[in-house]
């Protein structure tokens, strides 16, 4: 009883910071992207960090809560949408990590501009398409066979769950569709991207190396998890299996924390806002020039944006700031 309490509490605490700082993140990137300060590779992290927020608020309303109050959900609509809503966002989740890769290897190999907006668009809609049509594949299949696939509720964890003699193929099918075989796509694209690095003595990229840290974080967040309950969950003590849910969902906070800590754009911005929001209240202090020193700043932050173009001339030497 203690150690799920424990469990509850963790996911929805995960679940907060990871509404707050995905939410944040979106935010930042959209804003960026609207007044074109930044290029539209950035899109494949907003559409990462927009599939965290959402994951998050998973762990935070639905996992958390639902282990504190098994019966919160009943047994009627609401109890048979939540394993189909989780289960999407928790594929989505992964496989947006796909078009990051894919975005990474255009932009190292033939340059950032390789990376079009309808390029970006269509990678990005693809990790949200290929969930739909596998969850609708299988629930279709479950209505017109004898191996139904479908919701219950489970009296022994007491949520409703999939079951029916097709979910044990289903387990099977999501772990290597999308989880191995994705993780062995980035590697390999990243053995691509290495392997022209060094064929042509280029230094490693700010933007390779946050790509591959985000895989390999992301890798090491949901393989216990995977491992474990599809194949050894009865075989496992509760505390090892909570660990791995509880790690399974702090993938959320990676690509944020990463993000920020790496990214030279964002910690920029950050000083720029800082610095002018200093130079405005020592400046106001002073008596009088208020309207006068904000649009000082405002300048400042304009030569500051425009210092990102978006020129082919420019791209390849602003590569790091801007991706």
């Amino acid at each position: 009883m203690v150690q799920s309490t424990i469990t509850a509490y963790s996911l929805i605490a995960i679940g907060a910071v990871g509404v707050t700082v995905n939410g944040f993140l979106s935010c930042f990137l959209l804003y960026h992207l609207v007044k074109q300060s930044i290029h539209t590779q950035k899109f494949v992290y907003l559409n990462l960090a927009f599939a965290d927020l959402l994951f998050s608020f998973v762990a935070l309303i639905i996992r958390g809560p639902g282990i504190l109050e098994p019966h919160m959900f009943g047994t009627g609509f609401l109890c048979s949408i939540t394993p189909y809503i989780v289960s999407y966002l928790s594929k989505v989740d992964l496989l947006v990590i796909v078009p990051i890769t894919l975005s990474i290897m255009a932009c190292t190999l033939k340059g950032v501009e390789a990376c079009s907006k309808k390029r970006m668009l269509l990678l990005c809609s693809t990790s949200w398409i290929l969930p739909a049509i596998y969850l609708i594949v299988f629930t279709i299949k479950g209505a017109i066979t004898n191996d139904s696939f479908k919701v219950e509720y489970n009296l022994q964890s007491k949520r409703c769950d999939f079951t029916g003699s097709s979910h044990k193929y289903y387990l099977e099918s999501q772990k290597i569709l999308f989880f191995y075989l994705p993780t062995i796509i980035c590697a390999l694209l990243y053995g691509i991207i290495t392997y022209y690095l060094r064929k042509y003595r280029l230094s490693t990229t700010q933007v390779v190396l946050r790509g591959i840290f985000v895989t390999l974080f992301y890798t090491i967040c949901w393989l216990p998890f995977v491992i474990i309950s599809t194949s050894y969950k009865d075989q496992v003590s509760q505390g090892v299996y909570a660990f791995s849910y509880l790690l399974f969902y702090l993938s959320v906070l990676v690509n944020p924390v990463v993000y920020i800590l790496s990214s030279s754009f964002f910690l920029n911005k950050w000083k720029a806002f800082f610095n002018s929001s200093s130079v405005v209240e020592e400046r106001n202090g002073n008596g009088g020039t208020q309207g006068k020193e904000l649009r000082v700043v405002g300048d400042d932050i304009a030569n500051i944006d425009s210092g990102f173009g978006t020129t082919t001339a420019d791209m390849k030497s602003l590569t790091e700031d801007m991706i």
